[in-house]
């Protein structure tokens, strides 16, 4: 059996998808029960499991996962269940607390950094702490991209992103490549992102073909940004 289809069989469904592949995937799922839904609109755990996060990524890749405190051993199964092996927790600092819990208020977030394969780890000195204020409505701080355009390799994708990540210079000297994907992703061409069977969203009109799965356009999409 191939590495490939051994990778898809860890996922709960067959992925139907055949676009590029990455070396880097980051991804701030809408996870439950987090906001209001007038905010935006959250995914129950089985469909963030079923993403095919599998195919999306490179034989040799980095995840990075952004979750909530309530929900980390989900989110560590979920890593699983995608073929990546959790390595380290990065937490956001915000500085001031959020929401009471029942078990408190926190005053971290942390992005679950894993790998597949022997994606390397570029740059061993830098710091995996993000220090930075709460922003609105789960807007996740652009230092994030500083730490991942030092650690890990582009091609890269970020899954519910709300735009573009900077383009700031990386190692080699040539700009680090991303693409965008979501209800709330700013793309104008389909070079820009790519199209997810069975996770509809306003981009998948820039394709010229249907995508396989694809829901038809009165049906209510689940997959809000974070």
């Amino acid at each position: 059996m191939s590495k490939r289809n051994t990778r898809t069989q860890q996922q709960s469904v067959p992925s139907a998808y055949v676009g590029p592949r990455f070396r880097t995937i980051l991804m701030d799922p809408p996870w439950p029960g987090q906001v209001p839904r007038s905010i935006y609109k959250s995914m129950r755990l089985k469909q963030i499991r079923d993403m095919p996060i599998a195919d999306l990524a490179e034989d040799d890749a980095h995840l990075w996962l952004w979750t909530v405190n309530g929900l980390q051993p989900e989110a560590h199964a979920i890593i699983e269940s995608y073929g990546f092996t959790f390595r380290k927790e990065v937490p956001w600092w915000k500085g001031r607390p959020g929401r009471p819990t029942a078990y408190g208020m926190s005053d971290h977030e942390p992005l679950l950094f894993a790998t597949r394969g022997k994606a390397e780890f570029h740059d061993r000195s830098v710091m995996t702490s993000i220090y930075s204020p709460r922003l609105e409505n789960s807007e996740k701080p652009d230092e994030q991209f500083s730490l991942i355009h030092r650690a890990s390799s582009g091609p890269a994708i970020e899954l519910f992103a709300r735009r573009f990540p900077p383009s700031w210079i990386v190692r080699d000297g040539g700009e680090y490549e991303w693409r965008v994907w979501g209800d709330q992703a700013p793309v104008t061409s389909a070079e820009q992102t790519v199209r997810i069977p069975g996770y509809p969203v306003p981009s998948d009109a820039l394709f010229d073909t249907p995508a396989p799965g694809a829901v038809a356009p009165d049906e209510e999409s689940e997959h809000g940004a974070a």
